[in-house]
C-alpha cells in the first residue's frame, strides 16, 4: 500500500484570511432609518455641489435616477461596511472599461459617473471618504482603488443611530451567468452575452424563487464558531447560476450565499434556521457516481475514492485528482497546486493510473473535460432538492452538491436528496451528514424514495 506516512498538512490551509473587500453595488436602504440617512447624504451632495459651482445644469430624469442609485449604493455599502467592523479594505472600481457600456451583468450604479462621486466625497467640503487610487503596471502588478470612511461620515452614520440590519439588497442583479472557456490557470473566464430563451427563463425563474424564499428566512450566525477574522454579512442571500464554457448545459453551480465563505466546522457551529441547528447533507462521491449514470453502469457500493493501492487517508487528494482528470483532456505531468501535501509521494502520472484502472467502466472518460456535464447535472439536482424543500416549507442553503437545512429536516432532506438523484441519475444514489454532535459523517446509503 502506496503511502504510510503521516500527513502533514496544515489545518489552517483552507482558512487564510480575504485579503479585500469588494464594494456591493446592490446594497440598499431597508428601514425608515436607513432610507432617512441616504435622504440626508443626497441633500448633503446636492449642497456641496451647488456650493461648488460644478454643476450648472440639471440632470435630465434617466441621468439624475442613475445619480440617485449610485449615490445610494456608495453610502450604503459604506456604512455597512463601517458597522460590521470590517477589517479589509474596501476595494471599488474606478475603470473606465468596467465602468463603461452597460450590459446584462454591469449593476447600474457601476457607471462611469462613479469616479466623480468618489471624488466628491473624499473633496475638502465633505472629506467624507479617504481614497487611494488604484494603479496598472502594463505586464505587471494592478490594484485596484480602495477608499475608507472618514470621521464625518463615521458621524453621519452614528447619528441616525444604524445597524447592519438597517441595509438590504436590491433584485437587480442578473441571477443566470455564462462564462466563456478559461483561457489558463488562475485566469477567470469572461462572462459573455447571451439573448434569452425558454430555458434561460426558466433558469432565472427558478433561481429567483429559491432567492425570494430565502430573503425571508430566518437564518441567523453566531460570530464566536469564526476561527478566521472575516466579516459573515448574513443578508447575502441572492443566489447567482454560472454556466461554463459558453454553454447552459455546463457548469450551472450556484454561488453568493454568504455561507458559502465560511469552513464546515463554522457552519456547524454558528448557523441556525428557525432557531434550530443545521445539518449538511450532501451527495457522496457525486461527481464520480455521476459519470457512473452517464455511462449507463452501476458503481461499487464501497468508498468511490479509495483505490486498493493507496492508503485511504490519501482520500482527499484522490478526490481532488479525479476531479482534475475530468477537468482535462491530458494527464497531468505535475501534481494539482492545492494537493501537494494532500497526496503520497508517488509519481502523479501514477497515481492517475491508478485511478483510471480502478474504474473500468467509465476509464474511457479519464482524462477528458466532462467535468463541466457532470457540474451541471449536479446542479440540477440541487435545483430540484432545493425546491422540493420549499414545497415542504423547508429552508436549505445549497452548497454545490450539498444542503444546509435544519436538524429537524434530517430525514425528509435525506428521502428527497436520493430520490432525486435517482430519479436523474438512473442509478442509485448515497448521502451522508455533517453536523455538531460529530464532525465524522453518518453515511445513509443506497436506496431511494418517491418524493
Amino acid at each position: 500500500m502506496i503511502g504510510g506516512a503521516d500527513i502533514q498538512a496544515n489545518p489552517f490551509d483552507q482558512e487564510e484570511q480575504e485579503v479585500d473587500r469588494f464594494f456591493c453595488p446592490s446594497r440598499i436602504p431597508r428601514t425608515a432609518k436607513a432610507k432617512a440617512f441616504v435622504e440626508k447624504a443626497i441633500d448633503i451632495l446636492d449642497q456641496n455641489e451647488k456650493a461648488d459651482l460644478r454643476r450648472k445644469r440639471r440632470r435630465k430624469a434617466k441621468d439624475q435616477q442613475t445619480y440617485i442609485s449610485t449615490v445610494t449604493a456608495v453610502v450604503c455599502d459604506l456604512a455597512h461596511y463601517i458597522l460590521s467592523d470590517d477589517h479589509r479594505s474596501m476595494v471599488i472600481s474606478r475603470s473606465k472599461e468596467e465602468l463603461g457600456k452597460a450590459n446584462r451583468y454591469k449593476h447600474p450604479a457601476m457607471n462611469q459617473g462613479l469616479p466623480k462621486l468618489l471624488d466628491a466625497m473624499s473633496g475638502e467640503g465633505l472629506l467624507w471618504l479617504e481614497q487611494r487610487r488604484g494603479y496598472h503596471y502594463k505586464g505587471g502588478a494592478k490594484q485596484k482603488t480602495t477608499i475608507n470612511a472618514r470621521e464625518a461620515f463615521h458621524e453621519l452614520v452614528a447619528k441616525h443611530g444604524l445597524t447592519c440590519d438597517d441595509f438590504g439588497h436590491d433584485r437587480v442583479r442578473e441571477l443566470i451567468e455564462l462564462k466563456d472557456f478559461k483561457k489558463g490557470y488562475g485566469k477567470k473566464p469572461k462572462n459573455i452575452p447571451y439573448t434569452d430563451t425558454e430555458q434561460t427563463c426558466r433558469y432565472r425563474t427558478q433561481v429567483q424563487a429559491i432567492n425570494e424564499y430565502l430573503e425571508g428566512a430566518d437564518i441567523e450566525f453566531d460570530r464566536r464558531a469564526l476561527r478566521r477574522f472575516i466579516t459573515v454579512d448574513t443578508s447575502l442571500r441572492r443566489l447567482r447560476r454560472s454556466f461554463t464554457c459558453g454553454s447552459f448545459s455546463s457548469g450551472g453551480r450556484m454561488w453568493d450565499g454568504f455561507w458559502m465563505n465560511l469552513g464546515k466546522e463554522e457552519r456547524l457551529r454558528g448557523l441556525k434556521i428557525n432557531g434550530e441547528r443545521i445539518v449538511g447533507v450532501d451527495y457522496k462521491s457525486s461527481a464520480i457516481r455521476i459519470l457512473y449514470g452517464i455511462t449507463g453502469k452501476t458503481p461499487p457500493r464501497d468508498d468511490l475514492y479509495e483505490i486498493k493501492c493507496i492508503d485511504p487517508k490519501w482520500r482527499e487528494g484522490i478526490k481532488r485528482l479525479y476531479n482534475t482528470l475530468t477537468f482535462s483532456d491530458v494527464i497531468p505531468s505535475k501534481k494539482p497546486r492545492e494537493t501537494t501535501q494532500l497526496l503520497p509521494k508517488t509519481n502523479v502520472k501514477n497515481l492517475c493510473q491508478f485511478i483510471i484502472d480502478s474504474h473500468p467502466d467509465i476509464a474511457h472518460h479519464l482524462p477528458s473535460q466532462i467535468g463541466h456535464r457532470i457540474q451541471f447535472i449536479e446542479s440540477e439536482m440541487i435545483i430540484r432538492v432545493v425546491s422540493i424543500l420549499i414545497g415542504e416549507g423547508i429552508v436549505s442553503l445549497p452548497i454545490h452538491d450539498c444542503v444546509l437545512v435544519p436538524e429537524s429536516a434530517r430525514e425528509i432532506t435525506v428521502s428527497v436528496m436520493l430520490s432525486v438523484f435517482y430519479d436523474m441519475v438512473g442509478i442509485e444514489g448515497s448521502v451522508s451528514i455533517d453536523d455538531i454532535s460529530s464532525i465524522n459523517k453518518s453515511l445513509y446509503t443506497f436506496g431511494h424514495t418517491t418524493v
